[in-house]
């Protein structure tokens, strides 16, 4: 007689294509045990609807409840109405979340965290006998009101957990809300697919050609990431006065931030040519959103890659 697969439900805030470091890491969790265990477990991926979203890739923006398969697995996907600090509320949530525990019946639950709306459900609907794995991607520090409104819950959800994974250990020792759980914490640092970085896809080898030529006699300097206060754009275009036109900047992404960074851009170019003097500033681009073959030429073409970001929301950063 077959061994009954195990089932894996993981909740995560987005889910592929959104553009995300959460999300990165989730699609990560699925494909390891999808590609070294794939007899072993059935997964499930539930999520928001990520259309419409700043930091979506362009296509349809109308947000809906889907189900679609990614990579072969079943990715459940719930409207998003509104987004209050941050966090994505949907009114189809909390039904299509329980239809997805009564009817797939998970054995282990991934639960990706910041995502509080989430979490209340989560642990109305979990049974005594279904283990959690809470992923705790970072603290909750910029919505100080909204970490207060949810303490409670946090705890309950910390205490609930079966294991808890931090990304490193400076950030597990480093969060006031791990340190009374560290007895079932562990470390495990977000995974990385060396393989999609090997120089073998002639388009991303002509992509990075394409790159190097355009940027030929400067010194390439690439940040990436969504734009939100915590990556720190502003202070590496506020940092830029101090190179000149043999260097080159690109910010690659997009979020609630891209106009006012493009501003401050703009203001910096005006006020250089106000003065009248000295030498030019680097030409700073903003590439938006590209796709994987871009970024990874990107990342073989530059000189520098910069990382400025500038608070514990970066717990740790992805490219």
């Amino acid at each position: 007689m077959d061994r009954r697969k195990i089932r894996v439900l993981h909740i995560s805030k987005y889910y592929h294509p959104f553009s995300g470091g959460t999300e990165q890491v989730a699609r990560e969790c699925v494909t390891a045990l999808q590609e070294s265990e794939k007899h072993l477990y059935e997964q499930v991926v539930f999520c928001f609807d990520h259309k419409g979203m700043k930091g979506a890739r362009p296509g349809n923006h109308r947000s809906m409840d889907s189900v679609e398969r990614i990579d072969g697995i079943r990715v459940v996907r719930c409207a998003c109405q509104v987004k209050v600090a941050s966090q994505s509320l949907s009114f189809s949530y909390r039904r299509r979340l329980k239809a997805v525990f009564d009817q797939f019946r998970p054995d282990i639950v991934v639960f990706h965290y910041p995502n509080p709306f989430a979490a209340a459900y989560l642990l109305s609907f979990l049974k005594q006998e279904q283990k959690l794995i809470v992923f705790w991607h970072l603290d909750i520090v910029k919505q100080k009101i909204l970490g207060k409104l949810f303490s409670r819950q946090n705890h309950r959800l910390l205490r609930r957990a079966d294991r808890v994974i931090a990304t490193s250990p400076n950030y597990l020792k480093g969060s006031p809300w791990l340190q009374g759980y560290t007895q079932k914490c562990a470390v495990i640092p977000n995974c990385i697919d060396e393989s999609k970085f090997e120089k073998s896809d002639p388009e991303e080898v002509s992509a990075e050609g394409r790159i190097r030529k355009r940027f030929a006699g400067r010194i390439l300097c690439l940040a990436v990431g969504r734009h939100v206060a915590y990556k720190g754009f502003n202070y590496l275009i506020e940092a830029a006065r101090y190179l000149d036109e043999n260097y080159a900047v690109v910010i690659t992404g997009a979020g609630g931030l891209t106009e006012d960074l493009q501003r401050q851009a703009e203001a910096l170019r005006e006020q250089e040519k106000l003065q009248g003097h000295g030498s030019k500033l680097p030409e700073i681009i903003f590439a938006g959103l590209i796709s994987d073959a871009e970024l990874h030429a990107y990342l073989h073409a530059c000189d520098i890659f910069c990382f400025p970001s500038i608070t514990k929301n970066e717990a740790f950063g992805i490219a």
